[in-house]
């Protein structure tokens, strides 16, 4: 995976605001916010963190609102789709909504 920034659209935006997670609304250009996330793939389980943010380069005329899960690309191979959910205040990730419900149930943080 050569990218591991996220651009955050606006159907991730609304999930992470429906969800009281993240509310890029309130984030100004190059402000940068952490939270906890953990991530899966059928072999490896990685408890972290996540920056959501907004490029400070692209301002108030452009913003590009992001996220970055920390060490992503060494859970994940290029062109893998990622499955998202939150729950507690915590983002989980897993290349399977099967996976995803296993590890949520676990709690591994």
């Amino acid at each position: 995976m050569n990218k591991s920034t996220i651009n955050a659209n606006n159907k991730v935006r609304k999930f992470f605001k429906q969800n009281n997670f993240v509310n890029y609304d309130e984030l100004s250009p190059g402000k940068k916010i952490t939270m906890p996330c953990v991530t899966s793939n059928n072999n490896r389980t990685n408890s972290g963190k996540g920056s959501f943010f907004i490029p400070k380069r692209r301002g108030e005329s452009q913003p590009e609102p992001r996220f970055w899960i920390y060490n992503l690309n060494r859970i994940y191979e290029s062109g893998e789709t990622i499955f998202l959910r939150i729950n507690d205040g915590v983002l989980f990730g897993s290349n399977s909504i099967e996976n995803l419900i296993l590890l949520i149930n676990e709690s591994v943080i």
